[in-house]
């Protein structure tokens, strides 16, 4: 399923709604916006056969040019910067840049925080490889491919940030981190969309 048109926001329907993807990827092409302030929307991206791995379903794949998203997130696969519309077994373009991604919700994915390292061992959601990375950096296909599931390198953090609008006029630091995940408490908690109404229920 694709949404938005890049270069464009997205306004997401009103309401509270959410989408189902069965054995399928979700593809976001534009920022994702709310048109009112009661609106809530979720996201369930399933993959019935999660195996073998790398999954090429239940994935969150977004453009390089998106900056923003909202809305509650559920992927049996990751959420990843894609230049592609697929993903077949460890083929991933990951097309990671400069530009920041602020994403206001919550996120429930396989990624991992620090997979991807370049001195140390590196692991995926699925293994864990325990060899002395430091002489393959940028080589190793294993390691690469660890990268792809880091939220921490989902957009380059060593590049020159381009901040999102969203985070511009803030003087918080970490409106220069290159990946900003804000929990939406409100919708979290009085506005659950569709399908994540335990998820509200905890929050309460």
């Amino acid at each position: 399923m694709k949404i938005g048109t890049v270069g464009e926001s997205f306004n997401l329907p009103n309401g509270k709604k959410t989408v189902i993807i069965k054995d399928g990827n979700l593809i976001i092409d534009a920022d994702l916006v709310y048109g009112n302030a009661m609106d809530s929307f979720g996201f369930i991206v399933i993959c019935t056969n999660p195996e073998p791995y790398p999954m090429d379903c239940g994935n969150i794949l977004i453009k390089p040019s998106v900056q923003a998203l909202v809305g509650t997130f559920f992927g049996d696969g990751a959420i990843m910067t894609s230049n592609r519309d697929f993903i077949v077994g460890a083929t991933i373009n990951d097309s990671k840049n400069d530009k920041q991604l602020v994403i206001k919700g919550t996120l429930f994915t396989r990624n991992t925080i620090g997979g991807f390292q370049n001195t140390a061992s590196y692991f995926t959601p699925w293994e864990t490889n325990d060899e002395d990375a430091s002489n393959w950096f940028g080589l190793n296909p294993k390691q690469n491919l660890a990268g792809y599931y880091d939220l921490r390198v989902l957009r380059e953090p060593d590049a020159d940030i381009i901040i999102s609008p969203a985070e511009a006029s803030k003087p918080d630091p970490k409106r220069y981190n290159s990946v900003i995940i804000e929990n939406d408490i409100g919708r979290t908690t009085q506005l659950t969309p569709p399908g994540f109404e335990v998820l509200g229920s905890v929050g309460r």
